[in-house]
């Protein structure tokens, strides 16, 4: 059971996109969420998109908030 629930996680990890880090400064945590949340369905929007291109997408709409990538 446990060894199944292991190998779920890692092959669903892949699914997610891999993006920088980023500062929060001054946004409370519920504007950080809600602007990571906005930005990521922006990203997946590009449909013909590759991961490489949606999280360059991503890592533009959250600068473009005015966050501050940490990498």
């Amino acid at each position: 059971m446990i060894k199944t629930y292991l190998i779920t996680v890692l092959l669903l990890s892949g699914c997610m996109l891999q993006t920088a880090s980023f500062k929060q400064g001054k946004a409370s945590n519920e504007q950080y969420s809600k602007d990571e949340y906005q930005c990521e369905l922006d990203a997946r929007s590009l449909e013909k998109a590759t991961d490489r291109e949606q999280m360059q997408m991503f890592e533009k709409c959250m600068e473009s908030k005015g966050y501050e990538a940490v990498r």
